[in-house]
């Protein structure tokens, strides 16, 4: 789908995700649209929602605990972004993945 007929389909939906209240309920629904961006190959879109999350659910280079899955739901959506053949999302997400990786990444991975 065409980002511009995209963006003219869901433009109610995003509205209402982006109007929510701040809160466990809105980082859900913005990882929602984010999935759903990522359906219907708005990748760019879609990686402004994942970063958005990773945002607000670390604090002082921490995971906040009560937050913990939704910070790993949007990290693994940074990486199928990271899989976008558009060069500007692909070196974004990139950048993003560098930054929050020693977060996520499993212990034994580090010893490799």
């Amino acid at each position: 789908m065409a980002s511009d007929v995209f963006d003219a389909a869901t433009l109610e939906l995003q509205w209402d995700v982006d109007n929510m209240p701040e809160g466990r309920d809105k980082l859900l629904a913005q990882l929602h649209f984010a999935d759903y961006c990522i359906e219907n190959g708005v990748f760019d879109k879609a990686l402004g929602y994942y970063s958005s999350v990773l945002e607000k659910t670390i604090s002082n280079n921490t995971i906040i605990l009560k937050y913990s899955n939704l910070a790993e739901n949007a990290y693994q959506g940074v990486i199928s972004c990271n899989s976008c053949s558009d060069e500007c999302v692909w070196e974004m997400s990139s950048e993003i993945l560098a930054g929050y990786r020693h977060l996520f990444q499993k212990e034994d991975e580090g010893e490799n």
